[in-house]
């Protein structure tokens, strides 16, 4: 696949688009490095146009010739404060998840989480904590993973 991707961006070959689906691709994160350093590489003499993006599970290398102020991508390399915080959908499952696991230990092992205060306060967290995981983009992903379990 790498080998692909450099032959691709060294001999300034244009295609729409490349899917390497289920191709073995080693270790996900030399392979990332390796495509990002051919686009940057490729990069370097293009003057205007297309877009590149590798996605590998929950990541992705993206290449594109350049962006213009207010766009989105510039937005975000360049850390401006209006700009849409990103969040990787897997970890904010896991993280509400696991913050459900850490309410059920708080409320069997903690004498203050049997209080109406401590029993209130775990109400509002479980809520906050489902609402996350019941959330019309959590059903989404929760398809994208079943349509991918099922290939």
């Amino acid at each position: 696949a790498v080998q692909l991707v450099t032959e691709l961006t060294s001999r300034r070959i244009d295609v729409r688009s490349v899917r390497l689906n289920t191709n073995p691709i080693g270790d996900p994160v030399s392979f990332r490095e390796a495509v990002a350093m051919c686009l940057a590489s490729r990069g370097q003499s293009v003057m205007a146009g297309g877009e590149f993006t590798c996605h590998l599970g929950d990541d992705a290398v993206r290449w594109s010739a350049g962006d213009e102020p207010g766009q989105m991508a510039r937005s975000l390399r360049d850390g401006d404060v209006d700009a849409p915080t990103l969040v990787s959908l897997r970890e904010l499952r896991q993280g509400a998840t696991s913050q459900l696991r850490r309410l059920e230990e708080y409320e069997q092992n903690d004498p203050e989480a049997q209080t109406p205060e401590g029993q209130r306060c775990l109400d509002e967290q479980r809520k906050l904590c489902q609402a996350t995981l019941d959330s019309d983009l959590m059903q989404i992903y929760r398809q994208e993973l079943n349509t991918k379990d099922k290939r």
